[in-house]
Formats: structure tokens, sequence, C-alpha cells
């Protein structure tokens, strides 16, 4: 058996909610997957979505329902946010 750890890189935005996810959600199940070498890598969204000529989700109204539609859903499976926080 191996004892060789499987390089895990997340890369990350502080403004992006997918990025939250994926961070709670490596981080919780990293105590699960011992054989995973999880590594964060920062990166700016803005300037990807400058350099794609893409625009920021929010700034588009049918991409901005979708983003919290898809936050909603990704929540009520994962359990990551505590939603009654915010009411």
């Amino acid at each position: 058996m191996s004892l060789t750890k499987v390089p895990v890189i997340l890369y990350f935005d502080i403004l992006s909610p997918f990025s939250y996810f994926g961070f709670e959600l490596l981080s919780r199940y990293q105590k699960v997957w011992t054989k995973m070498d999880l590594k964060y890598k920062p990166v700016q969204i803005s300037k990807i979505f400058e350099e794609s000529s893409n625009s920021a989700p929010l700034l588009v109204p049918t991409k901005a329902a979708y983003l919290f539609k898809s936050i909603k859903l990704l929540n009520e499976f994962y359990k990551v946010i505590n939603l009654s926080a915010f009411l």
C-alpha cells in the first residue's frame, strides 16, 4: 500500500461563494480522506472575469438569480451555512 498523498489544490477567491463551499467541504473531508494533501491557492476572480471578457454574476440579472438558487441548493444538501443567523 502506498503512503503517498494525493495533491489537491483549491484555487479560491474570497468573493466567490462557490470557493467558500469548496473550502468548507474539502476541509470537512480532509479528516476522512487522509491521503489528500490539501493546498490553497488564492486567485483574483475579478481578473479572471476581465481576462475572459466575462461579467461577474451579480452584474447580470439572470446569472445572479441562478447564483442564489445554486447557493441555496448547495447549502440544503451540504449544510455549510447556518442560514438562521441571517433570518
